[in-house]
């Protein structure tokens, strides 16, 4: 099977850079490395330029091109929990600690790679944050959801 360089697979065909790819490659789940290999080289957890990428695997991000051009666009673009709830069609109040807790850590810090420039005491479901998904959100509610329910079956 055929072996491109990723890198120059990306800039050619994909919307996106690396670190836009691997944020979506964890919001779905997706097994992007299984159609990657660095010679003899183990991979890392996430795709890198150096990195060959095989037939299926361009085929497979080609199909996906389109989802990934709307990942980027609303991963960079500036939103706040209003706009992430419309989004993914979930109320503010249940949308806003998620996204505090992808901007801030416990102790007020800013986490990385998530941007903003409102500092933690004064952050609000109205701040804006960028370098995160709404699908990523609606990720960790989700997630959650199911470890509440299985919590519950557990009892």
């Amino acid at each position: 099977m055929t072996k491109t360089n990723f890198g120059e697979f990306r800039e050619e065909n994909l919307y996106g850079t690396n670190g836009v790819i691997n944020e979506f490659m964890r919001a779905f789940d997706l097994d992007l490395l299984m159609y990657m290999s660095n010679g003899d080289t183990p991979l890392g957890f996430e795709v890198r330029d150096y990195y060959d990428i095989n037939e299926g695997g361009k085929n497979y991000l080609l199909s996906l091109n389109s989802e990934l051009k709307a990942f980027r666009d609303d991963y960079y673009n500036l939103k706040s929990a209003y706009e992430i709830a419309e989004r993914i069609d979930l109320t503010v109040n249940i949308v806003y600690p998620y996204v505090k807790k992808r901007t801030y850590s416990d102790s007020g810090l800013n986490m990385r790679p998530v941007r903003t420039s409102v500092p933690f005491k004064d952050f609000n479901k109205a701040s804006k944050v960028s370098y995160l998904s709404s699908f990523q959100i609606l990720k960790d509610i989700q997630r959650d959801y199911q470890l509440e329910k299985l919590r519950a079956r557990i009892k």
